[in-house]
């Protein structure tokens, strides 16, 4: 029997089903927090109690522990320690972050909560849910073929509860192709004793074959291929240019179907120039890096910028705190490195501006650094502390930075360093779903575009802070999500997005025109003046191409 109350932003009349502690009014398109009384009345028809435990074969000391475990999680939390209280319910349960944080939230509000996963002197139970664990698992196996080890054990955590170690052991096994051999279709599998699932059918795979044996493979492949480009090519210059009828099923199906028939590193060598040249993909108009520590090669680049006025290209390496610097052509400059080159220093973001600075986040805390020799010249400061994310710089000198301490806040600093205006839960309170990964990019309007990881979608905000859009959902359609990377803008407000399908293209207003395809996934994207594209990826590399 479902309940009528008002909306409290315009006084229609809403009907409240049971379902959940939040709803969207289909008037004026807010988030509703349902009353407490008529919530109160569900959870108390659901269950009398708070905790509400699965199957999970302890005894009762054993939950008398675990309740008590919860009482002090709660109260860490309520005493504004929110993220310890994560932390400690990671560890009693075995969950991945945003099951802990809305867990956490929950338990905050006395919301009830359902524990799937309850950690005892050092074992998990974990368990997946039900009609999700194939198709998540058929995530972590592509992303881990295309080499983003980072996302797919952070899916393989989010869907088995279990921890760091075991999933990388996992996802590293999935690499080997020693954990995916001939298994019998819907058989139970088991990976390092972490998690018990089963394998469709569509996931079955061999194991690769010897390389010693390919000389006869290798030779069809190249006459096969000499043949297909005599008379497909021509075809393709007709029908898969970027504006053509099949631009989109190119850089959708066929695309990634030619890297997935590139069994091994000698044939992918062979198909690479065939796959970069074929139209409707972006031909690199400049290409440098590669694996190492010397002078302009990488380990693991991620964060990108390029300032605009100068040229110099900024990159920045995920842990170590090494910054290098590159000429608009490519060639290494001059290096520096935050956080004395510890290797666990992690940069998540970085940005310049024109005036030679660069912003960078470390520690999520906010530098303003010098971007010739990488001295600190300042430091910017939310209301509430430390806990920065991801920025981006305006073309006025503003910079715009994303925060998640307590809250995935959006907040804008004037080229002075002053906070301009602040935007509280600038996703979760537009979706109702927590957020705790997330990006930005500013058009040169001042317009914020706020992508969102565990929400798959971009969240738009005025120059002045106000709420426009959303654009994109989750999913493998056109103008969905799956596994996002970055977010970048170009001259024509046209916002660009990366995930394990490509860089997905849509226009100011949200609507979605196209995919570029991508050789490897990006994990930073940045414009120049002339709208050329930069990116790093998995590759180790530094790609630019260009968009018009």
């Amino acid at each position: 029997m479902s309940e009528t109350f008002a909306c409290p932003s315009c006084g229609a009349p809403l009907d409240y089903d049971g379902r959940g502690d939040t709803m969207r009014c289909p008037y004026c398109k807010n988030s509703i927090i349902v009353p407490e009384t008529l919530r109160r009345g569900r959870e108390a028809d659901e269950n009398e109690s708070i905790l509400q435990t699965g199957t999970t074969g302890l005894d009762m000391g054993e939950m008398i522990a675990n309740a008590a475990r919860l009482k002090e999680i709660v109260a860490t939390a309520r005493e504004g320690n929110k993220i310890e209280a994560i932390k400690q319910y990671r560890e009693l349960t075995g969950v991945g972050l945003k099951e802990a944080k809305d867990a956490v939230e929950a338990l905050m509000e006395g919301r009830p909560v359902q524990m799937s996963s309850v950690q005892v002197g050092g074992n998990v139970t974990a368990t997946s849910r039900a009609g999700q664990t194939g198709a998540t698992m058929q995530e972590v196996i592509q992303l881990a073929r295309q080499g983003n080890k980072i996302e797919a054990i952070k899916r393989y955590r989010q869907i088995t509860g279990v921890g760091l170690k075991e999933a990388k052991d996992a996802v590293e096994a999935i690499e080997a192709a020693e954990t995916w051999g001939t298994l019998p279709s819907n058989e139970a599998h088991t990976v390092q004793n972490s998690a018990t699932y089963s394998v469709p059918a569509s996931m079955e795979r061999e194991r690769p074959k010897r390389r010693g044996s390919c000389l006869g493979s290798l030779i069809g492949w190249v006459i096969l291929l000499a043949i297909l480009s005599s008379f497909l090519v021509p075809i393709g210059l007709m029908l898969f240019t970027d504006e053509g009828p099949l631009a989109g099923l190119w850089s959708s199906r066929v695309a990634p179907l030619i890297q997935e028939i590139a069994p091994t590193e000698i044939i992918a060598p062979l198909l690479t120039p065939v796959v970069i040249n074929l139209p409707g993909k972006p031909k690199p108009l400049l290409l440098f890096g590669g694996e190492g520590t010397g002078p302009g090669k990488f380990q693991d680049a991620r964060a990108i910028s390029v300032d605009r006025s100068s040229g110099k290209i900024y990159v920045a390496e995920y842990q170590g705190g090494r910054v290098q610097v590159f000429d608009a052509e490519g060639q290494f400059i001059t290096q520096w490195q935050v956080g004395e080159g510890k290797k666990d220093t992690i940069i998540t973001s970085l940005a310049a501006d024109r005036q030679g600075n660069v912003y960078l986040v470390t520690g999520t805390e906010l530098y303003k650094i010098k971007g010739e020799t990488g001295e600190v010249i300042g430091q910017l400061k939310h209301p509430e502390g430390w806990g920065f994310d991801a920025l981006a710089t305006g073309a006025d000198g503003s910079v715009s930075a994303t925060w998640y301490k307590n809250r995935d806040d959006l907040i804008r600093f004037t080229p002075q360093g002053k906070v301009d205006w602040l935007v509280k839960e600038a996703i979760s309170g537009v979706s109702g779903d927590s957020e705790l990964d997330m990006k930005v990019a500013v058009d040169g309007s001042g317009t914020s575009y706020v992508l969102g990881s565990f929400n798959n979608a971009v969240f738009v905000y005025s120059a002045q802070g106000k709420y426009i859009n959303r654009i994109g959902s989750e999913g493998d359609a056109d103008g969905q999500f799956r596994a996002v990377g970055a977010i970048a803008v170009d001259s024509q407000s046209q916002v660009y997005v990366s995930d394990i399908h490509g860089i997905q293209v849509f226009a100011p207003d949200g609507r979605y025109l196209k995919t570029i395809p991508a050789d490897n996934y990006a994990y930073g994207l940045a414009f120049d003046d002339d709208d050329n594209l930069y990116m790093t990826t998995n590759q180790k590399m530094v790609r630019k191409v260009a968009t018009k």
